[in-house]
């Protein structure tokens, strides 16, 4: 049996956000289990979701970390994970019957090949093929990798290869990245050179427990997904993220919390990180 999930934070009540999610709930043909993360029990709305209220010290990204809570809550009889963004919308309306099937013959897969964007200011680099796809085609046609893929969005796995969880020690939101990077056994890509030395440590130590896949553990499915509109890619911050975590912060900096999330144990980087999400014009 496969079972979707997602999470919503929204630490500081973006309007987009919220409708985005709303619109992807809307559109979605099946359930899901939410993990909401909120700074007060006054701003939770979606009623079927794990609900977890955050302290000042867990204002960090935590999408990977509350992916593990929500793997941890499912029963036995799910065998097949699909982990989704808040703010997608599946055109293809099999796709998680697709996806399930795909998972019989792989490792992990993408449930769609496309993503579009409609909006008028839509981003150029947000309509490109998805990444499991232009790895299949570049691993067994020998098809180069475009600059522009979709890396995230939603995937799906085997519950198997999730047994270590998945990896959610990067504060900051490059986990995803560096999953793929854990399954690919891509050990020389230039993102772990962005890393600060305890968190490259740490996360090479979950890399060796891994399973390394190639192109015929990895699958995707057929059809289009489109991707909600919420600001200018090249406004998020993506860049300066790495840097923030380059001083003054250790691995060790971090735990888990009573509540499930991870919190930060140094006041000088939990202010440096609290204004740079707060000053984005969009920070998801």
């Amino acid at each position: 049996m496969i079972k979707p999930i997602c999470t919503y934070f929204n630490y500081y009540q973006d309007n987009l956000r919220k409708s985005n999610y709303i619109k992807f709930r809307k559109n979605l043909n099946c359930d899901i289990l939410t993990v909401e993360v909120a700074r007060d029990k006054s701003e939770f709305f979606i009623d079927d979701a794990i609900q977890i209220v955050a302290k000042p010290e867990n204002l960090l990204w935590q999408k990977e970390r509350c992916f593990n809570i929500a793997l941890e809550t499912l029963p036995n009889t799910v065998d097949k994970i699909v982990w989704l963004d808040t703010d997608i919308v599946f055109h293809n309306d099999n796709w998680l019957h697709d996806l399930e099937q795909k998972l019989d013959n792989v490792a992990f897969a993408q449930p769609f090949e496309k993503v579009i964007e409609n909006h008028e200011h839509y981003n150029h680099n947000l309509n490109c093929f998805g990444y499991a796809k232009l790895v299949y085609d570049n691993i067994n046609q020998g098809l180069p990798l475009p600059t522009s893929v979709a890396q995230g969005l939603s995937w799906g796995a085997n519950r198997s290869i999730l047994e270590h969880g998945f990896y959610d020690k990067h504060i900051l939101g490059s986990n995803d990245a560096l999953q793929l990077i854990a399954w690919l056994g891509d050990i020389f890509n230039i993102i772990l050179l962005q890393l600060p030395q305890s968190l490259m440590m740490d996360f090479l130590l979950y890399y060796e427990n891994m399973e390394h896949y190639l192109g015929s553990s990895i699958g995707y499915c057929e059809g289009t997904l489109e991707h909600l509109y919420h600001g200018d890619t090249f406004k998020r911050g993506y860049n300066s993220r790495e840097k923030l975590l380059k001083e003054d912060f250790s691995i060790s900096d971090i735990e888990i919390d009573d509540n499930g999330l991870y919190k930060l144990n140094n006041n000088k980087k939990l202010l440096e990180i609290t204004n740079h999400f707060s000053n984005l014009p969009t920070y998801t």
